[in-house]
């Protein structure tokens, strides 16, 4: 609910704080004295632009803030994903500088501009004559007969899980999109895996390989450094250990005379050992020089794993063992991703079935309501003087799933007896758009959790007896709803529980908008001149009193 609204340095007001009733709040006053100007404010401060000419005086700021009350849970919602606090008061404001730029705050705390519209949306319906567009739109049309049939709830659960259906069939698209490029590239993956696992390449293997190929290129030198080596070392009369023997003994029976002597014996000792370790390690390599594999098996065995190590772009054979690991990597992986793909093929299955049931339960319930809706609207259209306009509710079962449900649902119109219905927006004219609008919105108010409605002037072009009828709709609307309303007609301001006058005052520095609430007398001398002129006759205030007393 709209508590109040103050507007200050705005087009033609100075300054001005109006607090608005609960329930049927009235507008009047003559023509261009500024009652529009009231909606341009409180357009602004729900997120419109804003244009530097509707300065009242260019040399101070433009401040319009508005006040809510009660206002829906939804609100609570968009404030916590906004991280902005949330009070029993809701306070919007936006303020333009004489330069032109804009600043919004909610609560005191600056926000863009966006937030503001984002927010309005809950707060205010706004329903201006040549402006009605929320009529013509389908999902308000779905939003009546919902609200109509009481299951609200159950609409908002089942939108919740079709959400959640839509946003795994996309996680199904994207994952066989990722699928099928895999399965592209599988059959190469698959091939290179299957080439290194042939190889069998083992970690060191190549230092190996490159170290018997320069065996084998050089055995016969290494047998004869074998053969000379043992013959030197151990193997002929004259060897070294021969000779080196010889010293020890010579040696050793001098290693009494003294320390020194001692001293040679032992390094003598010591070069025996080390010669004869020598000889051991050449009789060794002797016997590990038989190798099996020829010098083309090893070249053969190298060029194999230069030629995977050229084609995968690594160094050695460390790296195309990681190349291998990554290959039955990326290949399990296109496994799991086939797994996960049928899982979620089954979930979706699931989710489509509950779904498919909870649409078909809407469906019903909805239909439960169409012709007592059709019944209610069409009755009113003709307090309306409409008696020939009706309404009709068109539904088309679907074979598929949507948002909505299994539904395709449209409130047609017919303004004519005989006419063909059709869409509202192709049929109906301003005036009767305005007129349907009021019919819809009078015949949903108890059902509907409507914000606070604002009407511009829908009265336009009514009179006599369809303009107490209006009345009595926008008084049935305020029961349990907030309405305000711009009006020219007598009969609907009498129905006002608060009455709002807007007056043009010269001042010496020009032409300013004066608001003020009227009671009493002043209300009885207002209609009384809205039904005749200024000053009204003895007539208009008595019709005025009557008026004012039902």
């Amino acid at each position: 609910m709209l508590a109040s609204l103050s507007i200050s340095n705005f087009a033609l007001i100075e300054h001005v704080e109006l607090h608005f009733d609960g329930s049927l709040n009235i507008i009047t006053g003559e023509t261009g004295a500024g009652k529009s100007i009231l909606l341009g404010a409180l357009g602004l401060v729900l997120g419109n632009r804003a244009d530097l000419k509707k300065l009242q005086n260019r040399d101070k700021k433009c401040i319009i803030e508005a006040a809510f009350t009660q206002y829906p849970e939804a609100v609570n919602e968009i404030l916590n994903s906004e991280e902005l606090d949330i009070e029993p008061q809701l306070t919007l404001r936006r303020e333009i500088s004489t330069s032109g730029k804009s600043r919004s705050f909610v609560n005191d705390t600056p926000v863009s501009l966006s937030v503001l519209s984002v927010l309005s949306a809950h707060l205010i319906d706004l329903n201006r004559q040549h402006e009605i567009s929320e009529i013509l739109d389908t999902n308000f049309h779905y939003d009546m007969i919902d609200a109509l049939a009481g299951h609200q709830d159950k609409v908002k659960e089942y939108k919740k899980h079709f959400k959640a259906y839509q946003a795994n069939q996309q996680k199904l698209r994207n994952l066989q999109g990722a699928f099928d490029e895999d399965q592209k590239q599988r059959a190469f993956l698959q091939y290179q895996y299957n080439e290194l696992e042939t190889a069998q390449i083992v970690q060191g293997e190549l230092s190996s390989l490159e170290s018997t190929l320069k065996l084998l290129q050089m055995s016969e030198d290494v047998l004869m450094a074998q053969a000379n080596g043992q013959a030197i070392l151990i193997d002929n009369d004259v060897s070294i250990e021969a000779q080196i023997m010889s010293l020890v003994q010579q040696w050793g029976s001098l290693s009494d005379i003294g320390q020194k002597y001692k001293a040679i014996h032992e390094q003598l000792i010591n070069i025996l050992e080390e010669v004869r370790d020598v000889a051991s390690n050449v009789s060794d390599i002797e016997n590990t020089n038989h190798n099996d594999q020829s010098i083309e098996e090893v070249n053969d065995r190298l060029d194999t794993i230069n030629k995977l190590c050229q084609k995968h772009r690594v160094n050695s054979e460390e790296e195309l063992l990681s190349v291998f690991d990554e290959l039955a990597h990326s290949l399990s992986v296109g496994d799991q991703m086939s797994d996960e793909i049928e899982q979620l093929q089954l979930k979706i299955e699931k989710q489509k079935k509950e779904l498919y049931n909870q649409a078909n339960k809407l469906s019903k319930k909805r239909q439960t309501v169409f012709g007592g809706l059709e019944k209610e609207i069409n009755g009113l259209l003709d307090k309306l003087s409409m008696k020939h306009a009706a309404i009709k509710v068109k539904n088309e079962a679907l074979e598929h799933i949507t948002e909505k449900g299994m539904d395709d649902l449209e409130i047609l119109f017919s303004a004519n007896k005989g006419s063909e219905f059709q869409s509202i927006k192709q049929v109906a004219s301003g005036g009767e758009r305005s007129r349907l609008m009021l019919c819809m919105k009078t015949a949903v108010a108890d059902a509907m959790k409507l914000p606070s409605l604002i009407f511009d002037e829908i009265d336009t072009g009514v009179s006599g007896s369809v303009a107490g009828k209006m009345g009595e709709m926008l008084s049935m609307i305020a029961m349990n709803h907030q309405v305000i309303t711009i009006s020219h007609l007598a009969q609907v301001a009498a129905r006002g529980k608060k009455h709002f006058n807007v007056l043009k005052e010269e001042t010496k520095d020009g032409v300013i908008s004066i608001i003020k609430v009227l009671n009493g007398d002043e209300r009885i001398i207002e209609i009384a001149t809205m039904l005749s002129e200024d000053p009204p006759s003895n007539a208009a205030i008595e019709n005025a009193k009557e008026l004012l007393s039902k």
